[in-house]
């Protein structure tokens, strides 16, 4: 009788887990598009959990675990909790889970919520079961003062442009550009290597020293083959830099990636004749890593092209790019569909180090 009661019990328990750990069928479209998650989310009491090491992944986090303490660092937040404690502590404050995390299968999973609380765009559509997740601009807690940046008098400047720029683009567009320039506070860059010498002798000085010698990147893996376009994955990878002369080389993980154009920087709100030699490093750097990104994973621009580009200043350095992608829906219709984006490649100075982050935003 002991044992059937036994059994009894140890069913009611099974059958109470599987009922409130169950996988669902919601998706999650980051940023509007489709992101192939490796767990699937859980529901359990009403609420949607994700796991803790996706989503930091997801949002460009760390995720840190010190005696039985967990801290998801995110957007310049830090967020302390434990599984099966419905307290969290954010920025020092404490606050209240309505459902507390828990460890299922070695894996730790948190409400999603979470999201909220850290300031994100977050929607649920419980009709279609699609969780609509926007990724705001990466924060930044180091500021970039354009007075503390090394400027040099150069032949091609925002008085002078060189010829290349007035023949891909009218003069009208390029004042309007500078005129937003001075506005908005932004950089803008465009290629020129007369000042090469300057600029290879400038970074040389820089990489070896902190926070040039410690950089990494990261950029969300994306398949553009098939259509819909869906996220797979985040990577982060080291960034190095290193010269062959006075052309600038990459190092994005194993992969080489030479650049001998550079990207000559001014900031109109300070002078007009003057380049940036640090933003000069910043943009050509930013404008290597989003031609990486669009020439791994199949991405097109040729219908946005520009010969110049605005960079955001301020705590973090922003460069946009409109792309697209070509792909074919599974049915080998053979009908090509496109797919607009929005390349972001953000730059964040956290303690000691940059950080390069390239997202994609659908339209």
């Amino acid at each position: 009788m002991k044992n059937l009661v036994k059994m009894l019990v140890f069913f009611f328990i099974f059958l109470s887990t599987t009922t409130l750990q169950a996988s669902t069928t919601y998706s999650l479209k980051v940023n509007n598009i489709l992101y192939n998650l490796e767990s699937p989310l859980i529901q359990k009491n009403d609420m949607l959990y994700i796991t803790a090491d996706e989503l930091a992944e997801i949002t460009f986090g760390t995720l840190t675990e010190h005696k039985g303490t967990y801290t998801l660092s995110v957007q310049g937040k830090d967020v302390l909790f434990a599984p099966n404690k419905l307290s969290f502590n954010l920025e020092g404050k404490s606050y209240t889970f309505s459902v507390s995390p828990f460890i299922l299968d070695d894996k730790l999973y948190i409400p999603i919520e979470l999201l909220s609380s850290l300031g994100y765009s977050l929607k649920t559509n419980s009709n279609t079961q699609e969780i609509f997740l926007n990724i705001p601009t990466p924060y930044s807690r180091n500021m970039d003062d354009p007075q503390e940046h090394r400027f040099i008098d150069s032949f091609y400047n925002l008085e002078r442009l060189p010829a290349h720029l007035l023949n891909l683009s009218s003069e009208e567009v390029l004042q309007s550009a500078i005129t937003s320039a001075v506005s908005s506070k932004q950089y803008i860059s465009f290629l020129d290597n007369t000042n090469k010498a300057k600029l290879a002798d400038f970074i040389r000085t820089r990489v070896t020293y902190s926070p040039y010698n410690n950089m990494k990147v990261s950029f969300r893996v994306i398949n553009t083959h098939t259509y819909p376009n869906t996220f797979a994955d985040t990577i982060t990878l080291p960034l190095k830099v290193s010269f062959s002369g006075d052309n600038l080389i990459l190092y994005i993980g194993d992969t080489r990636i030479d650049s001998p154009m550079y990207w000559a920087t001014f900031y109109p709100s300070k002078t007009l004749t003057q380049m940036d030699l640090h933003k000069s490093f910043d943009a050509t750097l930013m404008r290597a890593l989003y031609e990486y990104y669009r020439n791994t994973y199949g991405l097109k621009d040729d219908k946005y092209f520009q010969p110049f580009t605005l960079i955001s200043s301020d705590r973090t350095n922003e460069m946009v790019h409109d792309a697209y992608s070509l792909s074919f829906k599974s049915d080998d219709s053979l009908t090509e569909y496109e797919s607009t984006y929005t390349v972001r490649v953000n730059r964040i100075h956290p303690s000691g180090s940059i950080h390069y982050i390239i997202d994609l935003l659908a339209e």
